[in-house]
Formats: structure tokens, sequence, C-alpha cells
């Protein structure tokens, strides 16, 4: 199956779903830092932001199970990692997390296996 660019773009909402849905917990966790669990769940439960995170997992949940019908897992799945440049890049951005030259190194060897994989079967 050879992929164009609204098969990479359809592909790469998923991981738009996992990211969002991560800052969007992210959120959701920092009214509860240094809670014990049950206080911490009370808290989660009360927040309007958890809801919201669980409704775009739930809709992303729902796309990828729609994505599965058009492509073959062994595609699809690679693009998933987009998510995981995603995630600590918004955290960087809206949270001022740190990383290093070495953190963004291995990302970027993780991407790089996804396309070597993706690439190697022919897609």
């Amino acid at each position: 199956m050879r992929l164009n660019w609204l098969d990479i773009l359809t592909l790469t909402a998923f991981p738009c779903f996992i990211a969002c849905g991560q800052i969007l917990f992210k959120i959701t966790s920092s009214a509860a830092k240094g809670k014990a669990l049950g206080s911490a769940v009370a808290i989660f439960i009360a927040q309007p932001v958890f809801y919201l995170a669980l409704c775009i997992y739930g809709a992303g949940t729902l796309f990828w199970l729609w994505l599965l019908t058009r492509y073959p897992l062994t595609l699809a799945y690679p693009f998933a990692a987009i998510a995981l440049i995603a995630v600590p890049l918004f955290d960087v951005v809206f949270f001022g997390a740190r990383t290093n030259l070495s953190y963004w190194l291995g990302l970027a060897m993780i991407v790089t296996g996804v396309v070597v994989v993706t690439r190697a079967q022919g897609h």
C-alpha cells in the first residue's frame, strides 16, 4: 500500500488525540500534586478538564478502530509513535519541562526506526 498525503494526515490524527489527551491529563494531575491517592482521585473527578481528556481519549480510540478498518496494523501502529515526540514537545512548551540534547536525540532515533520499519514493509 502506497501512502498519499491524505493517508499520512489521517494516520497522524491518532497521535494528535493521544497528545492532546495527555496534556489535559497533565493539567488535571497538577491540581492533585502531593496528595494521597484517595484525595487525588476526588480532585480529578471534580475537574471538567478530566472529563474532556477522557472524551478525547475515547474519541481517539474510536478513531483508531476506524483506522484499523482502512490500514494494516503494521502500517498504522508506527504512526502512533508521533505521540512520543508531540507529548514531550507540548510538555516543554506548555509546562516548561526541561530536557537535554540526549533526550531529543533518543526520540529522533525512535522516529528514524519507525520510518525504517514502515519503509521496510513496502508501505
